[in-house]
């Protein structure tokens, strides 16, 4: 005989108490299913529904819910049945015999997500929902009232019918607002479950109320439903009415009914737990009995929360977070929550630190996090949360509070399986900055360096996390480190640390250190640069930093140092200009591509720049194309950092010079690399067939242009040696135009007047060159009419400014010497005539 009731307390201690033992419960079901449909054996099978069962008890955070497992197991034509005929058979009998038995949550999971089965093996299943829809009778459930989205293997007694429809609008809404798209299941309910759709489902969506001034998402699912036909006409306007008889009543001086609940009794008990969290986690002799108050925390959070909704159902859907980084919002039920559990485990990790390093106080930061991952009803105000504290309050945070919330969020990356995509919305209404983000990329964008005190706080998040991070797992393989830690974190510390201090620069601060710097990092938080100086040192740090994926690539350094504004950055212009010599000559340029370098290639360099530029001011053009929340967005803000520009055209020159002291003979003297670097990017973004392509490469020859026109004039065109003497080339601007710039001209023909004057000054520059330089321009004006006439026409259409590229060139012919007035002649009327 088997005594049941210890072996089912015994499967709960071991979820609540084992961090692995879910997975090992998973394999355990596994194998008993496997034995029992290979041998036909009723024991192993009457086992594993048990222990699936009792782990299905413990909450998400410990195990999936029943219904999710019992549709793994025999949803598909892949589940453990699925082999024969007498393995459904087998099924069936079995289910039919627990029937007499079973409780009617279980009932409702085995009709609502029945067992897949061959169409000629039907009438086996049709015979087994009559049977269990009988029992249900038996209990007075009527399937007809169950909600959409109840939680079917729920043990608590079942909501009334108008309770349960109310839970199914707040999730539909919430599912709308995730997706954009009404939810699959409402849409089947208005086909198939009609009943339950009309009399429960509408009259609970469509309640009379004070409706907001801008349409929630709430009436946004309602019009969505209305356009698709699913709501009568007569409902709609009956409730429009009603709710505007509401809002007459509200301005005679009335008030809505709002429904609210008296939470501060489950409240303060959530608080003592928290409060007897504490005493354990500081007592190294009562770590034992932290798993078990933890999931103590767990209950007392689900009853602040309220009835816990079908997470399964949830993850089906693949919902995302929706994060607004400018305005995130936090509900005011809660704030207070999360407030408290933040608070709660900040102070919990600085006493816990008091007494023990990382490595030494338990897993309990772990268990915590994941318990709160588990009511995914939490997450999207947790996150929200987290972004109102790191992205808009960080630099004002204490200690205490930076040190805290770098650890949760070490955790927070650990539980990355639990938590959904999100995505990332900016200034701009309905413009995206980024979809689909792990929560380990979302940091990237809440860690921003764009200002002297952003940079010195996204330094200290990312110390305290890198440092808590490798004293934690201290006795984990080098490949767990590589698996587990967030480049991110790594990249930003590459980044700021040499900009603010001169001693890390070039070969480091020497050292190979083997403590961790975790301890100087909270026994000296006044003085984090010391705790950075001890993280530079640290030996795991440093093999780290061997690995490609955390080395800081030259692109990602220009794109980091392109975000910050220079009239609100911690550096002097003299110390930028320092930094930016040593980063760009002394560090990238001579380092190997392998680690992100340019392995000496002064061209190279030039063409990541350029590239990087035009990155960076297309993500700024994307993601600022309306001010209406941010008036005071400068356009120096949306073209990066000046200094990187000045530094640009020092490159090039130098590059320009070098292809002209090369010899005539030889491929660096052949070929202009800026045309050639321009051209690949726009050949890059593929045909312009569609409209969107299309736009995207107008966008990029705009900013193309404007990089040129930072450019020394001269740079558009080539000088080269024609036997003895020096020629003037062309060729490369010519189809630059001809391929490129014709497509954003006005009136299909006339080039912009700085971009066309920009190559006359060019022209003129670069003709002193060479030994006949009237003779070289008129030379390349006689080409310009057969290889670019594009040119001339819009010289010939500035020709009314003071300044247009015609007379300019006329005065500067006859400036060169007498005999050349009949070039000149011959030029500036042919110019005047077009």
């Amino acid at each position: 005989e088997v005594n049941w009731h210890h072996v089912l307390s015994c499967v709960s201690t071991l979820l609540v108490c084992h961090a692995e033992a879910e997975q090992l419960v998973k394999d355990l079901l596994g194998h008993l299913l496997r034995k029992g449909f290979e041998n036909y054996d009723l024991e192993s099978l009457i086992t594993a529904f048990l222990i699936a069962r009792q782990a299905a008890l413990e909450g998400p955070a410990l195990f999936m819910p029943y219904s999710e497992w019992f549709k793994l197991a025999f949803g598909s034509a892949s589940g453990f049945h699925g082999s024969s005929k007498k393995a459904v058979v087998f099924l069936f009998k079995f289910l039919s015999e627990l029937v007499p038995f079973e409780a009617p949550q279980y009932l409702k999971v085995h009709i609502m997500h029945p067992p897949f089965v061959p169409t000629k093996y039907r009438p086996f299943l049709v015979e087994y929902v009559t049977l269990a829809k009988t029992r249900l009778a038996d209990f007075k459930v009527a399937i007809e009232d169950m909600g959409l989205y109840e939680d079917l293997s729920s043990t608590k007694d079942a909501l009334q019918p108008h309770c349960q429809a109310l839970q199914d609008v707040e999730k539909a809404v919430q599912i709308f607002e995730n997706t954009g798209k009404v939810p699959a299941v409402v849409l089947e309910a208005s086909v198939f479950r009609r009943p339950y759709y009309i009399s429960r489902f509408l009259p609970a969506l469509l309640t009379p109320r004070l409706l907001p001034e801008t349409p929630d998402s709430h009436m946004a699912l309602i019009d969505a439903l209305k356009r698709a036909e699913k709501i009568p006409p007569n409902a709609y306007s009956r409730f429009i009415e009603e709710c505007q008889s509401v809002k007459e009543k509200f301005l005679r001086g009335g008030r809505p009914e709002t429904r609210t609940g008296d939470l501060r009794e489950p409240l303060e008990l959530l608080k003592a737990e928290l409060r007897a969290l504490k005493q354990l986690v500081t007592d190294q002799g009562m770590q034992d009995a932290v798993p078990a108050q933890i999931a103590i925390i767990s209950e007392k959070l689900a009853a602040v929360l309220g009835p816990r909704k079908d997470e399964a159902e949830a993850a089906s859907l693949s919902l995302r977070i929706k994060l607004n980084l400018s305005v995130p919002e936090v509900p005011q039920q809660d704030l207070e929550v999360i407030s408290l559990l933040l608070t709660a485990f900040c102070q919990n990790i600085m006493a816990a630190s008091y007494f023990n390093p990382p490595d030494r106080q338990g897993v309990w930061p772990s268990l915590f996090v994941k318990m709160l991952c588990g009511h995914r009803q939490l997450l999207s105000s947790l996150l929200s949360r987290l972004c109102q504290l790191i992205y808009h309050q960080g630099p004002s945070l204490s200690e205490a509070h930076i040190i805290g919330l770098a650890v949760f969020v070490v955790h927070l990356n650990e539980a990355s399986s639990l938590i959904p995509e999100v995505d990332i919305y900016s200034w701009v209404p309905h413009g995206v900055t980024a979809r689909g983000l792990s929560v380990a990329e979302l940091w990237d964008h809440l860690l921003p360096c764009r200002t002297g005190e952003s940079i010195v706080f996204c330094m200290r998040f990312c110390t305290a996390a890198v440092s808590y991070f490798l004293c934690k797992f201290s006795s984990f393989s080098h490949e767990f480190l590589l698996a587990s830690l967030h480049p991110g974190f790594v990249k930003k510390l590459q980044y700021i640390v040499p900009r603010l201090i001169v001693e890390v620069r070039g070969t480091g601060c020497g050292g190979d250190m083997t403590e961790f710097p975790w301890k100087s990092l909270f026994h000296s938080a006044a003085c984090y640069q010391e705790a950075v100086h001890c993280l530079w040192q640290q030996s795991h740090f440093k093999r780290l930093l061997q690995e490609k994926m955390f080395q800081l690539t030259f692109r990602e350094w220009l794109l980091m140092e392109l975000g910050v504004h220079p009239d609100e950055d911690i550096l002097s212009a003299s110390e930028r200009q320092e930094f930016h010599y040593w980063a760009l000559y002394q560090h990238y340029l001579p380092a190997p591509a392998d680690a992100g370098g340019c392995a000496g290639d002064l061209q190279e360099a030039c063409a990541v720049v350029i590239g990087s530029v035009l990155d960076f001011c297309q993500r700024s053009e994307l993601s600022n194309c309306s001010h209406l929340e941010k008036p005071k967005c400068s356009v120096s803000h949306l073209r990066g950092s000046p200094e990187i520009h000045g530094r640009l055209q020092e490159m090039v020159l130098e590059v320009e010079l070098e292809r002209r002291r090369a010899p005539p003979d030889s491929q660096a003297a052949k070929k202009h690399f800026l045309f050639r670097m321009l051209q690949g990017r726009v050949k890059a973004l593929g045909p312009d067939s569609a409209e969107g392509e299309r736009l995207l490469q107008q966008q990029e020859l705009i900013l193309q242009t404007r990089i040129l026109l930072c450019l020394p004039p001269s740079l558009l065109i080539t000088t080269r040696w024609k036997g003895k003497e020096i020629a003037l080339d062309c060729e490369d601007f010519f189809c630059f135009v001809n391929t490129g710039l014709k497509n954003i001209c006005s009136r299909g023909y006339v080039l912009s007047y700085d971009i066309t004057a920009h190559f006359f000054r060019g022209l003129l520059s670069a003709s002193l060159e060479c030994n006949r330089p009237a003779q070289e321009v008129t030379s390349i004006l006689s080409s310009c009419q057969a290889r670019c006439p594009m040119l001339l026409c819009s010289a010939a259409v500035r020709a009314l400014s003071p300044w247009s590229p015609a007379l300019l060139l006329g005065r500067f012919l006859r400036s060169l010497a007498p005999q050349c007035s009949a070039t000149c002649d011959n030029v500036t009327p042919d110019l005047k005539c077009l």
